[in-house]
This record gives C-alpha cells, structure tokens and sequence, in this order.
C-alpha cells in the first residue's frame, strides 16, 4: 500500500518523474517591501539595544547604591549582548544603504527613459550655476547696521567681543598699511 501512495504522489510532480524536480524559485522580495521591511528590523534592534541599555544602568546603579559588584559573567553577558545588537544595526544598514542605492539607481534609469528620444542626457544643456551664497542685499548702505545687529542677536557676548577685535584689528592693518584713509 505504501508503494502505492508514493506512486500517487509521484504521479503528482509536475513533471510526472518519480522524484520531485528542484524546488520552485522564490520570487525577489520588491524593494518597496524590502525598504520597509529593513526599516522596521532597524527601529525594533534599536529600540532594543537603547532599552537593554536602560535596563544595564539602572542595574549598575542599584549595584552602586548597595556596593556590590557585578558578576564577571553578567559583565561579559551584557558586553556580548550589545555587540551582538550593535552588528545587527549596522548590518541592517548596510542592508538598508544598499537597497536605498538600489532604488536610486533605479529611479535615475526610469528619469532617463522618460527623456523623448531626442533629448538624451547628454543633450540636456548643462544647469548654470549660481552662487546659494549670493547675498544681493549686501550692497545696500545699512546692510553693516543689521549684520551687527543679527551678530549681536545670535553670538554670545565672548564670541561677538572677539569677532568686533578682530574687526578693530583688520581696521587698524588696513589703516597702518594705507589700504583705507583716516
């Protein structure tokens, strides 16, 4: 009866061999799912790692407190325990990185084939760079008024007495070689 079950199932196989074939490809994991996935795999070992380490202090702390020592094996345990967590977050970063290129890489391809196919990346006239740090204003005849206002605002006084000597002194250089008139 035995030999009978095992021709059924035999008979099953999609290829109809009496061993089963190779087992079926696993499909790719899509990299949305993958990225999202990865990224609660991180927060969970991170939130894991940040509460053994609040359950490691108040522990030392209460062995402060009472003047006992921690075991040698408790030390060891906990050092292992966060190696072990701190390899688990970097390697789900490195997996993270690695799938956030991949999606990158991918974006940049499909951009690009979205081009028509007379405006190929090459044909695409270079962007004309502008100076971000362009202050327009800077020509305007209070604009020192405001700047030492704001430098006043927003350093602390030891460092705005240090920036407003070093002004007196680039005046009095400017001064003793002739580059500005008293």
């Amino acid at each position: 009866m035995k030999a009978k079950s095992l021709k059924n199932l035999a008979e099953l196989t999609p290829d109809g061999k009496d061993e089963p074939s190779s087992p079926p490809a696993l499909e790719a994991e899509p990299l949305h799912r993958r990225l999202a996935r990865l990224n609660r795999e991180l927060t969970k070992a991170t939130e894991e790692l940040q509460s053994f380490n609040r359950e490691w202090a108040k522990k030392n702390i209460e062995a402060q407190t009472c003047r006992l020592p921690i075991s040698t094996p408790e030390l060891t345990h906990a050092a292992n325990k966060r190696r072990e967590l701190a390899l688990e977050i970097q390697r789900l970063q490195t997996e993270l990185g690695s799938a956030n290129k991949e999606r990158r890489q991918l974006n940049a391809k499909a951009s690009q084939e979205a081009l028509p196919a007379e405006q190929t990346p090459l044909a695409i006239p270079p962007k004309r760079i502008t100076n971000l740090k362009r202050c327009p204003l800077k020509e305007h005849r209070e604009w020192t008024v405001y700047f030492e206002l704001a430098a006043r605002d927003e350093l602390t006084p030891e460092l705005y007495t240090q920036v407003e000597r070093s002004a007196k002194s680039l005046l009095q250089h400017a001064l003793e070689t002739g580059i500005e008139e008293p």
